[in-house]
C-alpha cells in the first residue's frame, strides 16, 4: 500500500493530515467497487470483454466514485460534531473536504473523458469502430438533460476549485463562489439517478446503495444552500470591553450573558462582527464562566483584523458559532510540551485559565516563540500564571535569532519519548516542525495542533 500512498501525496495538498485524507479517499474508491460489482455491471463486462464496454463501464464507475467524493465532501462540510472528532478537528475535516474536491474533479475529468473522448477521436477518423457503440437507445429527454446536466457540473466544479487554489483571491470572495458547490452537486445529484435509470439499474443492491448516498449529498446540499449549517451553535453576543497590547494584539471581551455556551480550553469559535458579511475563526482566549463573559485575544495580522481594530467598539451585537476543536489537552501522558509561536500562545492561555481552577497535574514545560524580550510578551502576566500553575515556560526571541528546534526541546524538557506535544502558530514554522519530528521518528500521533486555514 505504500506506492499508491506515496503516489497520491504528490499530487494533493500538503498538509498535516494528508493521510486521513488519503484513507478517506481509500475508503470512497472501495466503496465505489462494492456499489460497482453489486450491479450489473461487472456481469455485462465478462460477458462483453471488448474496448467500448469497458469505456461504458469506466464510465459508469468513475461516476459512482465521483459522486462518494462529493457527498463525503458535503457531508463533512456540515460541521457535524462527530465527523470533525474523527478527523480530529474542524480545520483537519476542511482539509479533508478539500482534498475530496480535487480528488472529485480527477474521478470526473475522467469520466469526462471516457465519455466523449472516442466520439472525438471518431470524428476525425483515428478510431474506427461500429457507430452502433456511440449511439444512445435511452429516453431522449432524459438522458441529453442528464449530459446537461453533468457538463454542467463538470465545468463549474473545474472552474471553482481553480478558485479554491488561487490564495491571492480575498478569503470572502472564495467564500461566496464556494457555495455554488451545493447547486453543483444537485445537478450531478441528477445526472447521477437518470444514468442508473437509464441502466434499469436503480432496484439492484448496488444502484439502492448510490442513490442511498446520493440521498443524503442532497439533504447536505440543501442545509447548505438554506445557510442552516451550525445554526443550532449560532447565538448572539456583545462587546463589553476592548484592549489593546503594543498597538497589535487586541483583546474582545464578549458578553454571552443568558446563552448556553458549551465550552473546552483550547476550542475556538467564528465569530461574525456587525462589519462583515462572513465569519472568522477565533480561539477563546478565556472564559469567565461566572460573569459569562468570552475574551479573544486577536493579532493584526490582514484586511479583516486591521479592520477590526478600526471598527469595533464596546456596545456592537457579534454573531457566535461554536465551540470547535480537538485541542483540548485531554491525553494519558503525564508530561506534555506545549509550543506556541506568536498569537499562537492563545490556545494555552485558555489551558493556564482553566488550572486556576483545576490543579494541573502534570509536568509541562511550555515554548513559547515571539518577537521580544521576556518582559514584552503577550500575555503581561504569562510568566507569573505560568509560575502559579507549576508550568516551566521557555522563551524565545526570535528578534535576536533564537529558534525553537527539537534539539532545543530536548536540552529544555528531556527526551521526547513518553510525553505528548501541543503547538500552535504559523503554517510555515508547523511544516517545519513535522519534518523534524519524523527526522526524530517522534510517534505523529501524539503531536495535536489547529490550523485556522478554511481554503
Amino acid at each position: 500500500m505504500l506506492l499508491p500512498f506515496e503516489i497520491l501525496q504528490s499530487i494533493f495538498v500538503e498538509n498535516f493530515n494528508k493521510m486521513k485524507a488519503l484513507q478517506i479517499i481509500l475508503y470512497s474508491v472501495l466503496s465505489g467497487i462494492l456499489i460497482f460489482v453489486s450491479t450489473p455491471a461487472l456481469r455485462q463486462l465478462i460477458e462483453n470483454p471488448n474496448f467500448m464496454e469497458f469505456r461504458e463501464q469506466f464510465i459508469f464507475f468513475t461516476g459512482i466514485c465521483t459522486m462518494i467524493f462529493m457527498t463525503t465532501a458535503m457531508l463533512i462540510s456540515l460541521r457535524i460534531p462527530l465527523i470533525s472528532k474523527y478527523l480530529k478537528g474542524l480545520d483537519k475535516a476542511y482539509s479533508v473536504h478539500k482534498n475530496l474536491g480535487l480528488a472529485a474533479a480527477v474521478s470526473l475529468s475522467f469520466h469526462y473523458l471516457a465519455e466523449d473522448a472516442p466520439k472525438w477521436l471518431y470524428n476525425a477518423g483515428l478510431l474506427k469502430i461500429n457507430e452502433n457503440y456511440l449511439s444512445e437507445n435511452n429516453n431522449e429527454f432524459f438522458h441529453e438533460s442528464g449530459l446537461l446536466a453533468a457538463l454542467i457540473a463538470f465545468f463549474l466544479i473545474i472552474i471553482l476549485l481553480i478558485i479554491t487554489q488561487i490564495h491571492k483571491i480575498p478569503y470572502h470572495w472564495f467564500r461566496s463562489t464556494h457555495k455554488i458547490f451545493s447547486v453543483v452537486y444537485l445537478f450531478a445529484a441528477y445526472h447521477a439517478v437518470l444514468s442508473l435509470i437509464d441502466r434499469h439499474w436503480q432496484f439492484s443492491l448496488g444502484g439502492i446503495l448510490l442513490i442511498f448516498i446520493i440521498f443524503l449529498g442532497i439533504i447536505a446540499s440543501l442545509v447548505s444552500i438554506l445557510a442552516k449549517i451550525g445554526e443550532k451553535r449560532k447565538f448572539s453576543a456583545k462587546i463589553v470591553k476592548i484592549d489593546i497590547f503594543c498597538k497589535n494584539i487586541l483583546d474582545v471581551y464578549l458578553s454571552v450573558e443568558n446563552q448556553e455556551f458549551k465550552y473546552k480550553a483550547g476550542q475556538y469559535v467564528f465569530l461574525k462582527f456587525s462589519f462583515s458579511s462572513e465569519p472568522h475563526p477565533f480561539t477563546i482566549s478565556s472564559f469567565d464562566m461566572k460573569r459569562k463573559i468570552l475574551r479573544f485575544s486577536i493579532k493584526d495580522l490582514g484586511d479583516f483584523t486591521h479592520n477590526l481594530f478600526n471598527i469595533a467598539k464596546i456596545g456592537d451585537e457579534v454573531e457566535v458559532e461554536g465551540a470547535y476543536g480537538e485541542f483540548l489537552f485531554e491525553d494519558d501522558f503525564n508530561r506534555q510540551i506545549w509550543i506556541a509561536a506568536g498569537i499562537g500562545i492563545t490556545p494555552f492561555m485558555a489551558r493556564l485559565d482553566y488550572f486556576s481552577t483545576n490543579k494541573n497535574n502534570k509536568q509541562i514545560f511550555l515554548f513559547y516563540s515571539s518577537r521580544g524580550h521576556k518582559n514584552e510578551i503577550f500575555p503581561k502576566d504569562l510568566e507569573q500564571i505560568c509560575s502559579l500553575n507549576n508550568v516551566k515556560l521557555i522563551h524565545v526571541n526570535t528578534l535576536e535569532n533564537q529558534r525553537i528546534t527539537i534539539d532545543f526541546i530536548k536540552e529544555k524538557s528531556g527526551d521526547l519519548e513518553n510525553a505528548s506535544l501541543w503547538f500552535c502558530g504559523n503554517e510555515n514554522f508547523g511544516h517545519s516542525l513535522l519534518k523534524w519530528l519524523k527526522f526524530s521518528n517522534f510517534d505523529m500521533k501524539n503531536l495535536h495542533y489547529d490550523t485556522f486555514n478554511m481554503r
